[in-house]
């Protein structure tokens, strides 16, 4: 017998190589899919929270008494300029500087509506402009949000529903946002 390999052993070996060689790309590839799955429901999961600590610092400096709630909409007076400052009074009193108001629409885009107060005055004035007042200026926040509702509870906590959705995917979250301020 001479020395080498005969076709058969040579057939065997190199099926045995294209399957390991094929199951190891499997797992490669199941691999990557994962980490691509996961990518993307961590996407909208960072969205939904983003969303929610721009709507929690927002809603932090709103005036409570100004507070108006319908389940897709909130309208409040704001002491924080568009910079984030604060203004006083020469007495020391907070001036409320901006009506907002933030909205849902049924194309998934959360809309923040804001109306400057061209004399911030303490205390505020406790009625909004209308909707279709000259000055609102409109900017979106949020384009991928499958839901979003407000509510108050009996001790007056505000609750936010927010459901997100991109890609197949969902994330909802039921949270309270900070109690507003009182005035003065």
């Amino acid at each position: 017998r001479r020395a080498g390999f005969t076709i058969l052993e040579l057939v065997i070996s190199s099926a045995m190589v294209l399957l390991i060689l094929g199951l190891s790309l499997a797992m490669f590839l199941s691999a990557v899919r994962a980490l691509r799955a996961g990518e993307r429901r961590s996407s909208v999961q960072r969205s939904a929270l983003l969303l929610i600590q721009r709507l929690r610092q927002e809603v932090g400096c709103a005036y409570r008494d100004s507070l108006r709630l319908e389940s897709q909409e909130l309208t409040f007076l704001s002491d924080r300029g568009n910079d984030g400052s604060l203004r006083f009074s020469p007495t020391g009193q907070r001036l409320w500087l901006r009506w907002l108001r933030i909205g849902w629409l049924d194309s998934g885009k959360v809309v923040v509506s804001e109306w400057s107060i061209p004399n911030p005055t303490c205390p505020p004035h406790l009625s909004p402009p209308g909707a279709t007042a000259n000055g609102w200026n409109h900017r979106t926040i949020s384009n991928d949000v499958e839901r979003l509702n407000f509510q108050t509870d009996a001790q007056g906590s505000l609750h936010l529903q927010l459901a997100t959705a991109r890609e197949g995917l969902r994330y909802e979250v039921n949270t309270v946002l900070p109690m507003p301020l009182d005035g003065g």
